[in-house]
């Protein structure tokens, strides 16, 4: 006969619906975070001898009258590539959006 102290407890996890919680709530923002990067188009600004494309977490920016190289869209790529002389290299989205 066994006694009450070799019975073994039951295991418990008292905790599972606040890790479900969180897991929802760090998925949706994820996601949203995901959405919000694939939708918001880059910015395109231009200025006295300057052209810039400004993502969500960069701005490219490249000098006009010093451009070396220029490739424009095609079937495969479907942004304008822009470089200067001076290395700084811009691509530019078709779809991009100037200043409202």
């Amino acid at each position: 006969m066994r006694t009450q102290a070799q019975e073994p407890l039951p295991l418990r996890d008292q905790d599972w619906p606040g890790a479900v919680r969180c897991a929802v709530v760090c998925s949706g923002a994820l996601l949203a975070l995901l959405l919000f990067t694939i939708l918001l188009p880059d910015r395109i600004s231009a200025g006295d001898g300057w052209i810039a494309a400004r993502g969500l977490f960069r701005e490219q920016r490249v000098r006009t009258d010093c451009l070396v190289h220029v490739q424009g869209p095609n079937e495969g790529l479907r942004r304008l590539v822009l470089q200067d002389r001076h290395g700084a290299r811009a691509e530019l989205d078709a779809k991009a959006s100037g200043p409202a």
